[in-house]
C-alpha cells in the first residue's frame, strides 16, 4: 500500500516548518481563549467599569504579546487589509491631536469659541501661593493650549479606543472567521443565559438599587450592571448570536454539528429507516426541530434572555430588539423570500411572552406604554435640543473626548434639569459630534456602515449554509447596538464594547474571506472577495518590527491602563471613606488621594478630589476650634486653677482677676494663632494649590473657581473674589447659589449689577429669597426691589409680599406685588396646573377678587381633588362671603376624606350655627 503524499512534502524533523505551524496554532488558540474570557467575565464585574477596567487592559495587552510571539514563530508579518481598522486608527489620531500642545493660532482656527472661553477662565498671570517656611507655589500650568478642554479625560478615552483597535486587529488577523464566530456564539449564549437567570433572581429578591445583594447604587440596577439600561445592550448581543446559531442549525440540517463524513452516514441511515404513519418530524412549523435537543435548549435560552430584557424595563433595549429584528427580517427576505419552518424561533418568542406575563406583565406594559405617551424622552429630548448647538462651537474637531459632562451645563438657561448631571449625551452619535466634531461622527458612521456592509455581504454569500446563519445572527446583534446607541451610551461600558468589537471583527472577516473551491462551486453567488493582505519578511526584520510595535502597544495599554485604573480605584475608596468622617478615615482619605495624584498627575478629577479632602479637613478643624472657643468664653473665669490643697480657685481682687483673665486670653490667642497657622500650612494652602492645578488642567470645572474666590485673600497674588465667582456662575448658569453669591459680593461696589445677579438667582430658584430680601431691604427701596430684584415668577412675588410685609395692616403695601404676580400668571402661555390655579386663587382672595378666587380654587380641586388644605381654604373663603351652604358642602367632603381634621370640624360647627340662626 503506497501513500499519495510525496515524502518531500513532509517537513523534516527539527526543521522550522515542523514547529512553527503547531506553535502558531497553539498561540492562536490561546488568543481565542483570552478573547472568550474577556467576553464572558467582563459583564460580571459590574460591566467591566472602574475599578476593574485595568484587568481588561491587561487582557488586551496579553493578546498583543501573543500576537507578537506568533509573528516571530511564523517568521513573517501578515496584515489583512481592513477599512474598519483605518477608521478606528483615525479616531485615535484625532484624540491624540486633541491633546497635543498647539499654538494659539491653531487652536483658535479650529476651536475659536472654546479658545476664547479658556482665555476668559484663566487669569493672565497665574496666582501665587504663600511661600514662607518652604511652601512653594502651585504646579506649573499645562504646557501649551490644546484642542481638548480636558486633556486628562481625553487621554483616558484614547486608551479605550486603543484597546478597541488592538482587540479588533487581533481578532481580524488571527482568529478563524466561521469557527471562531460559532464558538463565540456558543459561549455568548451560555453566558447570556446565566446573566439573565441571575438578573431575574436578583430582581425578585433584592432592592432595585442593590447589586449582588450587597453593593448599593444610586440608580436602578439590573443583573450585574449598575444601570438597568446597559443590561439589554449586552443581552441583545447574546440574543443575536443565539439566533445565528439557530439559523446555522437549520442551514446545516439537524445534524449540522456532525463532521461531514459522519453527517453523510447519518443521512444514509435515516433514509433507510422505516417510519410508522403519523410519526415524523413533528408539525409543519416545528419540522425536525423537536428531534434536536440543541435547538430546543437554544430556544429555551433565547426565551429566557428575551424575557429578561423585557423585565429590565429598558425601553431602548426593547426598541433595539424590535428594530434589529425588522432589519434582519428584511435581509432574510432579500436573501430567501420564504421561511422554512421557523418553529423553534416562534416557540422561543411564545415562551418569552409567557415568562414576561409570569414575571409581571403590568409592570412591563406600564413602562413600555410611556413610549407612545412620549414619557421616554422627558429629559433626553430637551437635553439633545439644548446641546446640539455646541457642535457649532468647534464643528470640525469638537471639544475633546470625554468632555460632554463639562460642556453640557453651559447650555442650561433654566432650572429644568435641576441638579442632574449628564455624564454622557444618552446618544452616542450626538456625543461623537460634540466631542469630536464632524470628523469623528463621519468616521464613526463610516465604520458602522462598513461593518453592516460586510455583515450583509457575508449573509448573502453564505446563504443556505451555516456561515450564512451565523453571519445573519451577528448582523442582528450588531444592529441592536447601532439602534440602542441612539438613546443611550452602552458602548461606554467595557463589557458591551468588547463583545461588540469582537462581533464586528468576525463580520468583517466573514464578509471579506475567500470561498473554498467546493463552496464557490455550490454558492448562489460567485466568489468576489479575496483576502487582501500584506506579508512582510525583509530578511527576518519584518516580524521583529511587527512584534516590537505590538509589544510597545501592549506596554502602553498595560501600564497606562493600570495607572488610570489604580488612580480611579483609589479615588473611589477615598470617596467611600468620606461618608463616615473620622480622624483616621480622613488620614486614609488623604493618603489614598495623594497616591492617586502620583499615579495620574494630569487628572483634573483626582486633583479636585485631593483639594476637596484638604479643604474638608481645614473647615472641620476650624469648626471644632470655634466650638471650643465658644465653650471657653462661656466658662469664663471658672477655668482658673485651684489653690493647692483647697480644691477651689483663688479669690482675687478685681484688678488681679482682670489681669489673670487678660493673661489667659493672651495665651489662648497665641496658641490659637499658632494652631490656625498650622492648619493653613497643612491643609488650606495645599487645598488651594490642588484647586489651581485642577483649574489649569480643566478650566471648565466650576468648583475650583468658586473655592479660589472664597479663599482668595489667602493667596499672595490673586484676582478679585467676584471674578472667580462670576467664572463659576458662567460655567454653571443653572446654579442659583452662585448667582446669589455674586450679587452679595457686588452689593457694596455695584448695587445695580448685584440686583441683576440676584434676579437671575430668583429666576432659577426661590431658595435664597429670604437672604436676598434681608440684604436688599436696608439698601433698596420697595420699588427697586420690585422692579430690579424680583423676577416675574408668581410664587416668588407672593412669597416676597408675605416676607416684606407680614403685618395684616400692610395690605396696601402688598398689593403691587400681588397684582404683578397675577399679571405674570396671566401671561404664562401654557395651561395652568393645579398648583398654579391654587396660587391664583390665593392671590385673588388677597386682592379682594372673591368670585375669581372661588373659581380658581374649584378648578384646582377639579384637577387634584385630594388636596385637603386647598378645600379648607375654599370653605373658609365661602364662609367669609356668606355662602354658608356651599361652605358646608366643601367641609363635609373634606371630613369624609379626613374625619379627624379638627380645624374643619370647628369651622363646620360655626357654619352650622350660622345656618341655624338664619344668617
Amino acid at each position: 500500500m503506497t501513500s499519495d503524499i510525496s515524502p518531500r512534502a513532509l517537513p523534516e524533523l527539527g526543521s522550522p516548518a515542523a514547529w512553527r505551524e503547531p506553535l502558531g496554532r497553539f498561540l492562536g488558540a490561546g488568543m481565542e481563549v483570552i478573547v472568550l474570557s474577556l467576553v464572558c467575565l467582563s459583564p460580571w464585574a459590574f460591566g467591566g467599569v472602574e475599578p476593574y477596567q485595568g484587568l481588561l487592559y491587561a487582557g488586551v495587552a496579553v493578546l498583543l504579546v501573543l500576537w507578537a510571539l506568533r509573528m516571530l514563530a511564523a517568521g513573517k508579518l501578515t496584515w489583512r487589509k481592513c477599512p474598519v481598522i483605518l477608521c478606528l486608527t483615525g479616531l485615535v489620531v484625532l484624540g491624540l491631536w486633541q491633546i497635543a500642545p498647539l499654538s494659539e493660532e491653531v487652536v483658535r482656527r479650529y476651536s475659536q469659541t472654546y479658545a476664547e472661553l479658556r482665555a476668559q477662565l484663566l487669569p493672565a498671570e497665574t496666582e501665587v501661593l504663600p511661600s514662607e517656611d518652604g511652601l512653594a507655589g502651585p504646579a506649573p500650568r499645562v504646557s501649551g493650549p490644546t484642542l481638548s478642554l480636558n486633556p486628562g479625560g481625553t487621554w483616558n478615552q484614547i486608551l479605550q479606543l486603543l484597546a478597541v483597535l488592538a482587540l479588533f486587529a487581533v481578532v481580524r488577523n488571527n482568529l478563524p472567521a466561521e469557527a471562531g464566530l460559532r464558538r463565540l456564539s456558543v459561549v455568548a449564549v451560555a453566558n447570556g443565559t446565566l446573566l439573565a437567570l441571575f438578573a431575574l433572581v436578583q430582581f425578585f429578591t433584592s432592592p432595585s438599587h442593590r447589586l449582588y445583594w450587597r453593593f448599593d447604587s444610586e440608580g436602578a440596577v439590573f443583573g450585574p450592571f449598575i444601570c438597568r439600561n446597559h443590561f439589554p445592550f449586552y443581552l441583545n448581543l447574546c440574543i443575536g448570536l443565539g439566533l445565528g446559531l439557530l439559523l446555522a442549525f437549520r442551514a446545516g440540517g439537524v445534524e449540522a454539528g456532525l463532521p461531514d463524513r459522519g453527517r453523510r452516514r447519518h443521512f444514509q441511515s435515516r433514509r433507510g429507516r422505516s417510519r410508522p404513519p403519523g410519526a415524523g418530524g413533528g408539525s409543519f412549523l416545528l419540522g425536525g426541530w423537536l428531534e434536536d435537543p440543541r435547538a430546543l435548549w437554544l430556544g429555551a435560552a433565547l426565551a429566557l434572555m428575551i424575557s429578561s430584557v423585557l423585565c429590565s424595563l429598558s425601553r431602548g433595549g426593547f426598541l433595539a430588539l424590535l428594530g434589529a429584528a425588522a432589519v434582519c427580517l428584511a435581509v432574510k427576505l432579500t436573501l430567501a423570500p420564504r421561511f422554512r419552518r421557523p418553529g423553534v424561533l416562534l416557540l422561543a418568542l411564545t415562551a418569552a411572552g409567557a415568562l414576561a406575563v409570569w414575571f409581571g406583565l403590568d409592570r412591563i406594559q406600564a413602562r413600555l406604554g410611556t413610549l407612545w405617551e412620549g414619557g421616554a424622552l422627558d429629559h433626553r429630548l430637551p437635553m439633545w435640543i439644548n446641546t446640539l448647538p455646541l457642535f457649532l462651537k468647534a464643528p470640525y474637531v469638537g471639544s475633546g473626548y470625554g468632555t460632554f459632562v463639562l460642556v453640557e451645563p453651559l447650555t442650561r438657561d433654566g432650572p429644568a434639569f435641576g441638579n442632574l448631571v449628564f455624564d454622557h449625551a444618552h446618544n452616542d452619535y450626538l456625543e461623537a459630534l460634540i466631542e469630536g466634531g464632524l470628523f469623528r461622527l463621519l468616521v464613526s458612521l463610516l465604520a458602522i456602515g462598513l461593518v453592516l456592509g460586510f455583515g450583509y455581504r457575508a449573509a448573502r454569500r453564505y446563504r443556505g449554509r451555516r456561515a450564512g446563519g451565523l453571519a445573519l445572527g451577528a448582523l442582528f446583534a450588531f444592529t441592536t447596538v447601532v439602534i440602542h446607541s441612539v438613546g443611550d451610551f452602552g458602548l461606554h461600558i467595557p463589557a458591551v464594547a468588547i463583545l461588540t468589537t469582537v462581533i464586528a471583527a468576525y463580520l468583517c472577516s466573514l464578509g471579506s474571506s475567500p470561498l473554498s473551491r467546493t463552496e464557490a462551486g455550490t454558492s448562489a453567488e460567485p466568489d468576489t472577495g479575496q483576502y487582501v493582505q500584506y506579508v512582510m519578511r525583509l530578511g527576518g526584520v519584518g516580524p521583529v518590527l511587527g512584534a516590537g510595535v505590538a509589544c510597545a502597544l501592549a506596554g502602553l495599554l498595560f501600564f497606562g491602563g493600570w495607572q488610570n485604573s489604580r488612580a480611579e480605584r483609589l479615588r473611589i475608596e477615598a470617596a467611600a471613606l468620606a461618608v463616615e468622617p473620622s480622624p483616621e478615615n480622613q488620614r486614609l482619605r488623604l493618603e489614598k488621594l495623594r497616591q492617586a495624584a502620583e499615579l495620574a498627575p494630569n487628572s483634573a478629577a483626582v486633583q479636585l478630589a485631593l483639594a476637596r479632602a484638604h479643604l474638608d479637613d481645614f473647615e472641620a478643624a476650624v469648626a471644632r476650634r470655634e466650638e471650643r472657643d465658644l465653650l471657653g468664653n462661656t466658662l469664663g473665669s471658672a477655668a482658673l486653677p485651684a489653690l493647692p490643697g483647697t480644691g477651689s480657685p483663688p479669690v482675687l481682687g478685681p484688678a488681679a482677676e482682670a489681669a489673670s483673665v487678660l493673661a489667659a486670653a493672651a495665651v489662648r490667642q497665641q496658641h490659637d494663632g499658632g494652631e490656625a497657622e498650622q492648619l493653613r500650612r497643612d491643609h488650606l494652602i495645599p487645598a488651594l494649590g490642588h484647586y489651581l492645578r485642577a483649574r489649569d488642567l480643566c478650566p471648565l470645572l466650576a468648583e475650583p473657581h468658586e473655592k479660589l474666590g472664597e479663599y482668595a485673600h489667602y493667596l499672595t497674588r490673586a484676582e478679585p473674589r467676584f471674578v472667580y465667582l462670576a467664572r463659576a456662575a458662567r460655567l454653571c448658569p443653572h446654579d442659583a447659589r452662585l448667582w446669589y453669591l455674586c450679587g452679595r459680593e457686588l452689593l457694596e461696589d455695584d448695587p445695580d449689577l448685584a440686583c441683576k445677579n440676584w434676579r437671575r438667582s430668583l429666576e432659577l430658584s426661590d431658595q435664597y429669597l429670604d437672604d436676598i430680601l434681608a440684604l436688599s431691604a436696608g439698601r433698596l427701596d420697595p420699588d427697586q426691589i420690585l422692579e430690579e430684584v424680583l423676577p416675574d415668577r408668581p410664587d416668588v412675588l407672593v412669597t416676597a409680599a408675605v416676607r416684606l410685609y407680614p403685618d395684616p395692616e400692610d395690605e396696601e403695601k402688598r398689593r403691587p406685588l400681588l397684582e404683578r404676580a397675577l399679571a405674570a400668571q396671566e401671561q404664562q402661555p401654557a395651561r395652568l396646573k393645579a398648583r398654579d390655579l391654587h396660587l391664583r386663587g390665593s392671590i385673588c382672595a388677597a386682592l379682594g377678587q372673591e368670585e375669581e378666587a372661588v373659581t380658581a380654587y374649584r378648578e384646582a380641586l377639579a384637577l387634584e381633588p385630594l388636596q385637603v388644605e386647598w378645600r379648607f381654604e375654599l370653605a373658609g373663603l365661602l364662609h367669609q362671603q356668606g355662602r354658608l351652604q356651599e361652605a358646608r358642602r366643601e367641609l363635609i367632603t373634606l371630613l369624609q376624606r379626613q374625619p379627624k381634621n379638627w380645624k374643619a370640624r370647628k369651622l363646620l360647627e360655626a357654619v352650622a350655627r350660622e345656618i341655624a340662626m338664619g344668617k
